[in-house]
């Protein structure tokens, strides 16, 4: 067959068809292009720019064209939207302009400018030119706080702000100077650019005023300063410790005056580095020394202050892998275990385990943990002992392990262990360690009192001894301290240690001078012997040795002859003297010595020799003496023992001169000893050996940390972390194979000034502790103690008070302080019988004044007068000198609310019965209830309604 194009035809156009324009995509019916909703090929319509693109002007042709519509919109032109904006420089800066509304291509208008804002004024033109917004613009710009100007004034730069607006132009306008400058400056606006005019610019550094205040900050930690002075600008006025405003530094802060504010000068200021080897405690997981899960974990060399390293977590906790940082921080060093993960491993003796509180009595709290380890899902049994330090019983506890070291446990059966009949305690009170021992057997919390002297004899008082958890707890608050002439202290004196004990018993805290020579003989002045925690403590410094006068005697023996020679000059002690051997015996030759220490001449025969036939080959017999001086110690001692001529006894070192090691060999040659001390040495002191010191009555161990030498000195502890009252470092050293420790460098503290606000007869009232206005120096230095009148802390106390510095602490004892005045208004409730009156006070009256009442004005049935007293501040009425008056009240009875007046000396008070009395009834009431400081009895009376009491039995 043949085909025929003849018989094809184009495609109308029937369905809606979309345009784009610019960037907008638009869909359009066929009738609103058309007219119709078919049309044929080659069809021409039309639709609107805007009905394409709202932004477009102008009119474009569609053509159907083989069933698609197309537009041609080469005659439409692109307007202005009123989001369409110019970037426009103005002034200092670009401004954004967008029109006000719709600009067809080529429109144009005009514009205030103060639509920008209101710094501008007057006109721009704005004008559509093809889609793009144009601005000709004719704004003035003024300057205002968003305009602010650099200025260099005192050697820098300072930013100055305008106060107002201000108008563009060369009008000047004055405003103060920046803050820290005192004076005025000049300042113009040229298109929003402030400046200032030099010429006109008056500014001055502002100074620093007395009492003015500031703020030190150093790395986000601050300290208040203040000046008590006047400073001018740039002066410096003290220095602060960079550590007292942030422990982390070290170093001074120079406190300068700077524009009238307090400024530091932080450039001497370092931060402190942490040490290499530096260590701290380290927690990882939980935190329990007893199973080491706690470590140390040491710098690897300095850190500086902020610098980080890592330790391997399971160093710290075996449980735990990843890693612990560390931060140096001022020397210390921070630490975050946040990188540690716990694994998996069952529990263990070392593991987390289970908190268990027990409420007996008290809370107790433990860790239960298996003895061995146990996987997770295990059971395992304990006794109640096996995870409580023995301080409960019990058995068959069984316990399971849960994941991650969990553990679950029936704690039920477990009790407070008790303590036994003749369980002991070792205590330690002041400078004693004692045992103590229980009597009987008691159950938790159970206590058994015992003398203190039972205790210990040094101990005076009662000791109460507790059972808890199965250990004795002595409570020795009770117990005073003696010290007992049966136990001497060691004190170094003359290059000798003596025993030396009170004279006396002697109480705790207490001295008392004694002569030197009680300590050693052969020294004189005195020495201060004081009782610290039980033993005796000396202060011998100024003790001084003793000298030999001229012509004191010695008794000197050669061979078979003693001859007592006298010294021929005074002799200092450690001084000696010569004299003729032959002057003693004249069978010798030879110069002998005789030497004086501590008061005593000792002879040294040593020298002297034999010249005689019969003296020549004679045996040095046991009582014959010898003279020897080791390490400044002399002695003069007995052969003991017979020794032929020419040989030698030998003798240990330290039987001659105690502490020294070796031997010494006494040779005889012609009736005279001759000793060889060549081989004496004095002895050391090694780690083992240890000194005991009392500071504030704390009692430590001394240890030297190397092996020392006769005579070497070495630093002991802190004073102050044996007692926070004392400041210095203890020095100790090595004296003849013992350690001696001198506390004496360990000084107690001076008291600051304190302020303190009391509360006294309902008054608070604030008292200052201040040395100087109490009669001694500021601050108060540490033994010092007065007792006082009250009136010396304020004007409106009476009474006295007590107060005593020592270590740094005051004890202050104000019981005894009263109000000394009653002041107007006050009033104070009258009462006889059943009657009652508020009583005014008429005029001011002091602590013990009176003033008087009537007392018919608070009954008609009485005469007589009352009295107003002040007691303590406190305003109280008493009416023991009314009388009844009329047969009405005859019969009246006492309430317990009436009042009569009590006085002894300057004790006063006013007291009431303890209970309502009837008419002639007395009761009996102690002195100590009604006039506190005295003992005795007091009769108190009801007499028709009238209270009286007899003190006349109360002594004080």
């Amino acid at each position: 067959a043949t085909l025929s194009s003849e018989t094809c035809v184009e495609s109308p156009c029937s369905q809606d068809f979309q345009t784009t324009l610019g960037d907008v995509n638009k869909t359009h019916t066929m009738a609103s292009a058309f007219g119709t909703g078919s049309v044929l090929h080659a069809t021409v319509g039309q639709i609107s720019c805007p009905d394409a693109n709202e932004a477009w002007d102008g009119n474009s042709t569609v053509t159907c064209i083989r069933g698609k519509p197309t537009a041609d919109f080469s005659t439409c032109v692109p307007g202005c939207m009123p989001d369409y904006d110019a970037l426009v420089l103005i002034g200092p800066s670009n401004v954004t302009v967008n029109p006000d509304y719709r600009l067809s291509n080529g429109s144009s208008y005009t514009k205030n400018c103060t639509d920008l804002g209101v710094k501008y004024s007057l006109t721009m033109e704005v004008t559509c030119n093809l889609g793009v917004v144009l601005v000709d613009h004719s704004c003035s710009v003024a300057c205002d706080a968003t305009a602010p100007v650099q200025d260099y004034m005192d050697g820098q730069w300072w930013t100055v702000t305008p106060e107002e607006l201000l108008p563009n132009g060369t009008v000047a306008h004055t405003q103060a100077c920046p803050t820290g400058f005192s004076g005025n400056m000049d300042l113009e606006c040229h298109m929003g650019v402030s400046i200032v005019t030099q010429a006109d610019k008056h500014c001055i550094p502002l100074d620093c005023p007395v009492n003015l205040t500031g703020v030190l900050e150093l790395e986000n930690k601050t300290m208040d300063v203040r000046i008590s002075a006047a400073f001018n600008h740039n002066d410096s006025m003290t220095t602060v410790s960079c550590g007292d405003v942030n422990s982390a530094w070290t170093g001074s802060i120079q406190v300068q005056c700077k524009y009238g504010q307090l400024a530091g000068d932080y450039s001497d200021c370092k931060a402190i580095p942490c040490p290499a080897g530096y260590t701290e405690e380290v927690v990882v997981g939980w935190s329990t020394l007893w199973y080491n899960s706690n470590a140390n974990v040491a710098a690897p060399r300095e850190m500086a202050h902020w610098e980080t390293w890592t330790a391997d977590c399971s160093l710290i906790n075996e449980e735990f892998v990843g890693d612990v940082e560390m931060t140096c921080y001022g020397g210390t060093f921070r630490s975050n275990a946040a990188g540690c993960v716990q694994q998996e491993v069952g529990c263990r003796p070392t593991g987390q385990g289970l908190n268990v509180t027990f409420t007996f009595l008290g809370n107790y709290s433990y860790a239960l943990r298996p003895l061995q380890a146990v996987a997770a899902g295990e059971t395992f049994a304990l006794d109640c002992s096996d995870f409580t330090d023995n301080e409960f019983v019990g058995t068959g506890v069984t316990a399971t392990c849960h994941d991650m070291g969990g553990v679950s446990a029936d704690t039920s059966m477990c009790s407070p262990a008790s303590c036994v009949k003749g369980q002991t305690v070792n205590i330690s009170h002041g400078n004693l360690i004692v045992v103590g021992t229980l009597s009987e057997s008691l159950v938790h919390n159970g206590v058994e009192e015992q003398q203190c002297q039972d205790v210990d004899e040094a101990l005076r008082g009662t000791v109460p001894m507790a059972c808890r958890l199965g250990k004795i707890v002595p409570d020795m608050s009770g117990c005073e301290i003696f010290c007992l002439p049966s136990r001497p202290s060691q004190v170094l004196l003359g290059g000798v240690i003596n025993d030396v004990a009170p004279p006396e018993i002697l109480a705790d805290g207490l001295g008392l001078w004694t002569d030197c020579g009680y300590v050693m003989s052969g020294f004189n002045d005195s020495a201060l012997m004081t009782c610290v925690g039980g033993y005796i403590e000396v202060n011998t410094s100024m003790c001084s040795p003793m000298p030999c006068p001229r012509n004191s005697p010695v008794a000197i023996t050669l061979y078979d002859i003693t001859t007592v020679l006298n010294s021929t000059k005074f002799l200092a002690s450690g001084a000696d003297e010569e004299y003729n051997c032959s002057h003693v015996n004249a069978d010798y030759a030879g110069m002998g010595i005789v030497h004086c220490l501590h008061n005593a001449l000792r002879p040294d025969t040593s020298t002297c020799e034999c010249k005689a036939q019969s003296c020549s080959n004679v045996t040095c017999s046991a009582s014959q003496t010898f003279f020897v001086e080791l390490s400044g110690v002399q002695v003069v001692e007995k052969a003991g023992q017979d020794v032929p001529s020419l040989t030698a006894a030998s003798f240990l070192c330290n039987s001659v001169v105690a502490g020294h090691d070796g031997n010494l060999d006494v040779y005889c040659k012609g009736g005279v000893l001759k000793p060889d001390i060549s081989d004496c040495q004095p002895k050391g002191c090694n780690t083992s050996m240890f000194a005991k010191a009392v500071v504030g009555g704390v009692q430590t161990d001394v240890f030297p940390l190397k092996e020392l030498v006769h005579n070497e000195s070495f630093l002991g502890p802190v004073c102050s972390t044996l007692h926070p009252g004392y400041e210095g470092v203890m020095h100790a050293y090595c004296w003849l194979g013992e350690v001696v420790a001198d506390a004496s460098t360990c000084a107690p503290l001076p008291c600051e000034d304190e302020l303190r606000t009391l509360t006294i007869g309902g008054l608070g009232v604030e008292v200052s502790l201040n040395g100087s206005q109490l009669g001694t120096t500021s601050p108060i230095e540490s033994g010092w103690e007065v007792t006082a009148s009250c009136d010396a802390l304020d004007a409106n106390l009476g009474g006295l008070f007590t107060l005593s510095c020592y270590a740094g602490t005051f004890t202050f004892n104000p019981d005894h302080c009263t109000l000394s005045k009653c002041s107007t208004p006050a009033s104070a409730s009258g009462q006889i019988g059943n009657s009652v009156k508020v009583l005014d006070l008429g005029s001011d009256i002091n602590h013990g004044e009176t003033e008087t009442f009537s007392c018919s004005s608070i009954s008609t049935s009485y005469s007589g007068t009352g009295r107003l007293v002040c007691v303590g501040g406190e305003l109280l009425a008493e009416t023991s000198e009314c009388k009844c008056a009329t047969s009405s009240c005859s019969s009246s009875g006492c309430a317990s609310t009436l009042g009569a007046i009590a006085s002894k000396g300057e004790a006063i008070n006013v007291v009431g019965p303890s209970r309502s009395m009837t008419t002639d009834q007395s009761s009996s009431l102690s002195c100590e209830e009604v006039l506190p400081g005295h003992v005795g009895e007091v009769q108190g009376t009801c007499r028709s309604g009238i209270y009286g009491v007899d003190v006349s039995k109360c002594q004080a």
